[in-house]
């Protein structure tokens, strides 16, 4: 627990690491922040990277599920109507929320409690020339909607 009864989870990624999960020496950095407080959840992501580049494209992706179908209990917690409620507090990729995509019958988006039923996506979807030295930030806020899965 940290300041004013919050607890804060950070860490430094001193290289980038591709999507086949493999390093990219001297391309760049990625500070990241996570702070949990009350019924807020903040996100800070910032990149910074060390010789020019082309991001062609940029997802920042909250998997919406529910609580598995039949092994549960009435108290268990579910996303409420309200759903996420997520904020963008800083967006240096200039990114657009785009539709809600339904993956509920793809086998490929399954969890062990059960099924994720749609993939909200902040997506940049044209080339964005990075610049060396300079910081590019993603900041989240969430106060999700938590009700009991029987209500």
């Amino acid at each position: 627990m940290g300041l004013r009864n919050a607890l804060t989870f950070k860490y430094d990624q001193p290289e980038l690491i591709t999507k086949d999960e493999q390093l990219v020496p001297g391309l760049g950095s990625c500070k990241v922040m996570w702070s949990f407080k009350g019924g807020i959840i903040n996100c800070e992501f910032c990149f910074t990277v060390k010789q020019q580049v082309q991001l062609d494209r940029m997802r920042y992706i909250l998997a919406i599920a529910a609580p598995h179908s039949r092994y549960r209990v009435g108290t268990s917690f579910t996303l409420g109507e309200e759903g996420h409620r997520t904020n963008v507090v800083k967006d240096d990729f200039q990114a657009e929320w785009k539709e809600l995509e339904t993956v509920t019958e793809d086998p490929d988006y399954r969890t062990y409690y059960g099924n994720m039923h749609y993939l909200q996506i902040l997506e940049r979807d044209h080339p964005l020339v990075m610049r060396p030295g300079i910081q590019y930030r993603l900041a989240l806020s969430f106060e999700p909607d938590i009700a009991f899965a029987e209500e």
